[in-house]
């Protein structure tokens, strides 16, 4: 039985793909991967598809995923704006968390690429240390 499920958030991207593929190979570990498109290789992974710029729908989608453990967040939605952009990522990475916080019982560590976007890496951090205080106080 797994000891870990990972939140593969992202999934079908460079970094995403990796992970899945790395992770759904290793008995320690189940994996969940999100991605808007169907996966295009084979795999144990559980895929979910989901859109992360829509909230309900995210809480929807996550609602049953109490086992998550880790959250590797690598989704990236490009614009050709950068000012545009940034918001569009903070938004979608907003929607992740505000929907498996309240769900992953046993989350333990949440990773993000943020591909150098310093605004989603400082609210990553924000994020980060709100869910250590929340976890710490349920114990």
């Amino acid at each position: 039985m797994p000891q870990n499920c990972a939140l593969i958030v992202g999934a079908l991207g460079v970094t995403g793909r990796a992970l899945v593929e790395h992770l759904a190979d290793d008995p320690d570990w189940s994996v969940v991967a999100l991605s808007r498109r169907a996966p295009d290789f084979e795999t144990s992974a559980r895929f979910l598809s989901v859109d992360l710029h829509d909230a309900d729908a995210t809480r929807a989608a996550l609602a049953g995923l109490a086992p998550v453990t880790h959250v590797f967040f690598t989704a990236y939605s490009p614009d050709p704006d950068i000012a545009a952009e940034i918001p569009i990522n903070v938004g979608m990475l907003a929607n992740l968390m505000d929907a498996i916080e309240p769900v992953a019982e046993n989350l333990q560590q949440c990773a993000a690429d943020a591909r150098g976007q310093v605004s989603t890496a400082r609210f990553w951090a924000n994020t980060a240390r709100r869910h250590v205080k929340t976890t710490r106080a349920r114990r």
